[in-house]
């Protein structure tokens, strides 16, 4: 394989690995938050401070896709005169660092090979195989980094649990700063783990919140609920 046909897939293997990065910090202020409920820690913080950088990242995403593309469907620039292993520039005198191969017919048509007809019939297969993965990984790319705009289809709205024989007491409020559905889900489980919390229910569109509980003074409850919402990086406003 030419020299500059290595350089060309190393690059648009960093390209390849560059947006699936930043597709996932892309979407991390959606599926950090799910990450960190399964291992029992809060994430919003952070998740809430990469939110802000998410258009930053999807146009990184973006542009090292279209780089990869490039770079894996681009045709060499032929060489006019030389050989494929030592191309020459018109004049002669110096190589052609983008040249691979020679015009493949008399007449001077420009047509240029991406890999030499000599090299090892694997090396045509790599080629292939490439250039269609590429499309799988692209489609891949594209569902990690927009996963914040169909999460809320996947998760829907959350449950105030099941009604209890005892009587309960409610308490209505705002969640201010969620961006997805996940977001929801994780304020939910928070809440449910406090004390005398019998259910929750926290819908990102409305951004809305309802809590059932019993057993606990409604000022103390409001307290330690307000606590909880505010250290995982959101706002709490009261409904009157």
């Amino acid at each position: 394989m030419h020299p500059n046909e290595t350089r060309t897939h190393r690059w648009a293997s960093w390209a390849v690995g560059g947006a699936i990065l930043s597709a996932l910090a892309a979407s991390a202020c959606c599926w950090l938050p799910l990450v960190a409920l399964a291992v029992g820690v809060s994430s919003a913080g952070l998740a809430q401070q990469l939110a802000a950088y998410r258009p930053y990242f999807l146009a990184v995403a973006l542009g090292a896709l279209g780089v990869a593309f490039y770079l894996t469907y681009r045709r060499p620039r032929p060489a006019p005169t030389g050989t494929p292993d030592s191309p020459v520039s018109p004049g002669g005198t110096e190589s052609v660092p983008d040249a691979c191969c020679v015009p493949t017919s008399p007449e001077g048509s420009d047509a240029c090979c991406t890999v030499s007809p000599s090299a090892p019939r694997w090396v045509h297969r790599l080629q292939r195989f490439n250039r269609i993965a590429l499309w799988p990984i692209a489609a891949l790319v594209l569902a990690v980094a927009l996963f914040p705009n169909y999460v809320n289809a996947l998760l829907g709205g959350a449950s105030a649990g099941k009604p209890a024989s005892v009587a309960l007491q409610e308490v209505r409020f705002r969640v201010e700063g969620m961006d997805c559905a996940a977001c929801a889900v994780g304020i939910r489980a928070a809440l449910e783990r406090l004390p005398g919390v019998v259910g929750a229910e926290v819908k990102y569109p409305e951004g809305s919140a309802r809590v059932r509980f019993r057993d606990v003074p409604p000022s103390e409850l409001r307290t330690q609920l307000q606590a909880r919402i505010e250290t995982m990086g959101y706002r709490v406003e009261w409904a009157e």
